[in-house]
């Protein structure tokens, strides 16, 4: 018994990647033309933006200035990632211990990113501004041909894959993370991600 598992278990694994399998049919397929290890690459659901800006300003009232910028997003559209975070500063930054603080994050499409980061710079004294491009282009065609290729796969063996669960699972699984994956990263295409410090003044109010 333990050995015909191991057997199946190991049909599960190679069965997108063995170089012949039997079909429906019983003729041995072609070679699949992959390199070692290419199934097993993840891409997680951790997707990147078009271009990321980190801001940072000193402000006489973090309520105000956590309000104007919400209104500035708003307005252009854009959608808020995780807004009013309150935290107090280390003794990093040129900031004293203790200090207010507050991050607003949102998102925005990227030709307005830029645009709308300085426009941030208005609402209080510059403490940090940088801006970093992203390359979006090559995980969401990759996804889009190993889900189709999967897909075609699974469809091709379905008759089976009903006689192997094990390998049905394992086949099952990671199509949909690469679905979820896909998903993720389409979601943030050509968009911008703008997060902002506020730090309160020596003198709030």
């Amino acid at each position: 018994m333990l050995k015909k598992t191991a057997q199946i278990f190991s049909l599960a694994v190679l069965f997108p990647l063995s170089s012949s399998f039997a079909t429906d049919s019983g003729k041995v397929g072609d070679k699949a033309p992959f390199p070692e290890g290419f199934w097993e690459r993840e891409y997680g659901t951790a997707s990147p933006f078009a271009a990321t800006y980190n801001v940072s300003i000193e402000v006489k009232s973090l309520d105000r200035a956590a309000a104007q910028i919400q209104n500035l997003a708003l307005k252009e559209g854009g959608s808020s990632d995780n807004n009013n975070n309150n935290f107090y500063g280390g003794n990093y930054g040129g900031q004293r211990p203790g200090k207010p603080m507050r991050s607003i994050s949102f998102q925005v499409s990227a030709g307005k990113g830029e645009r709308l980061a300085k426009r941030v710079l208005d609402f209080g004294t510059i403490q940090q501004f940088n801006g970093h491009p992203m390359n979006q282009g090559t995980p969401t065609e990759d996804l889009r041909d190993r889900i189709k290729q999967l897909i075609s796969e699974m469809e091709s063996h379905k008759s089976a894959l009903e006689t192997m669960p094990i390998a049905k699972t394992l086949l099952t699984t990671k199509l949909n993370r690469y679905k979820q994956s896909q998903e993720a990263y389409e979601k943030n295409l050509g968009k911008a991600l703008i997060s902002v410090t506020l730090t309160a003044a020596d003198d709030p109010k």
